[in-house]
């Protein structure tokens, strides 16, 4: 699985989709992995990992695609519509 817009909880250290905490509208995130809770003005955007990752090869889940995370989305957009996430169920 790979986080798109990957933000850093800073009480846990792990990381969740930044979609995830935009649909939430809460004051705090409680953390899919420990479940413990992050004020929201504690979180914080993972920029250079996601610059890291965005060289990063990788192959489709869904289909036979294959090629650089930076055009994932753009292969997801155009290929496989309306998919949904596997922890928000939406």
């Amino acid at each position: 699985l790979i986080l798109r817009d990957r933000v850093q909880l800073s009480k846990c250290g792990h990381r969740q989709c930044q979609t995830c905490l935009n649909a939430e509208q809460e004051t705090t995130i409680k953390c899919r992995q420990c479940h413990s809770e992050t004020s929201l003005t504690d979180i914080v955007v993972d920029r250079g990992f996601k610059n890291d990752m965005k060289s990063l090869d990788i192959d489709c889940s869904f289909c036979q695609w294959t090629g650089i995370l930076n055009n994932y989305q753009k292969h997801l957009d155009q290929s496989h519509l309306n998919l949904k996430c596997e922890y928000r169920g939406e």
